[in-house]
Formats: C-alpha cells, structure tokens, sequence
C-alpha cells in the first residue's frame, strides 16, 4: 500500500468562497511511472476542502484507488492572505492566489518525496495535478517512481448567492406572496 501523508501549520482571516469548509469531489486519475516498469494509469475519487479550526485554515486533499490500494492524504495548515491561502513554511508548501491559481511543492527529507502542485479552484470547481516522485522504494514502487494525480473535483454552488450576501448587509427578509400562492421572488432566501 502506498500511503502519502504531509502536514505543516499557521493561522487565518476572512475566507474565500471556495474556502468554506463544504468539500469538493469526483475523479482522479493517477499515473504511476517506474524505473523499468510499464505505466500504469488508473481511476479512483477523491475530495479537497479548506477547514477553518481555532486560529488556522487546513487543506486537506484525499484520494483513494482501491485496485491499486493507493491512498492520497496531504493536509497542510496555513492562514487566509485576502482572497488566497498559504500554507505555513516547510519543506513542501502549497498556495492559493487571489485568482485561484494554485501552486506549490518542495522536497520532505523525513519521507523522500520531491512533490509539485499546479491547477486552480473557484466556488464549484478544483481541479488540481500532484506530482511526486520517490527517492526511496516505498510500497512496493521502486527508487525513481513518479506519480501524477489529476484531480477534477467539484461541488454545488453555494445556497448563499450574492444575493443572499445583499440581502444580509441591508436586513432584508423573505416575505410569502399571499396573492399569487407563488414564491416569493427577488426576496432573500
């Protein structure tokens, strides 16, 4: 079983939409390319999310590929910079600019893995590459093997429109239509 697990620290501020906790989800496909070896691709799911957690935002990015029996688990602390993320400081680190872009990586001694990040998340959608490469035989995967994860997550808009935002700020409420037994419309939800 290969097994990949990273972990650093920080703290946060106002979250982006994409950062609010509800997790993203679907496919991955990983290829895997060894010293020797044929490569082999493969298809599993996988899920991404932002925490916030007394004082810190933590990413955790998940895959899973049963055949394979490949599990991803890379959870990264850090703090919200305006409208992005960053990871705290540490051999491999990981961010998130206002655009959405997403990029990142670095070498873990303590594991002998070099890993790079590269994709871009909005409200609905992350799509994310991970590339690692093994500097040590681990899980039956010999010394020089590289694997690439894509990740095409997404996830429901969220039930706070902008409108919902509007709505807020000014104290509007949602009052029923009596007259026409619709719902109501142009009211906050």
């Amino acid at each position: 079983m290969l097994c990949l697990m990273l972990s650093a620290v920080a703290a946060h501020a106002q979250a982006p939409a994409w950062a609010d906790g509800r997790s993203f989800e679907g496919p991955v496909t990983l290829h895997f390319t060894a010293p020797g070896r044929t490569a082999r691709t493969v298809h599993g799911t996988g899920s991404a999310r932002w925490l916030a957690d007394a004082g810190s935002a933590r990413f955790v990015l998940q895959a899973d590929e049963p055949r394979t029996n490949t599990r991803v688990h890379l959870v990264f602390e850090g703090n919200i910079t305006g409208s992005g993320w960053r990871s705290a400081a540490g051999p491999v680190t990981l961010a998130v600019n206002p655009d959405g872009r997403i990029t990142g990586g670095g070498t873990d001694p303590a594991l002998q893995r070099t890993l790079a990040f590269a994709g871009v998340v909005h409200e609905t959608t992350l799509h994310l590459q991970t590339h690692t490469a093994l500097a040590r035989a681990e899980g039956g995967l010999p010394v020089g093997t590289e694997i690439t994860a894509e990740y095409a997550l997404t996830r429901p808009a969220s039930s706070l429109s902008s409108a919902g935002e509007d709505c807020r700020r000014q104290g509007m409420n949602v009052v029923p239509s009596r007259s026409t037994g619709l719902p109501p419309r142009g009211t906050c939800p």
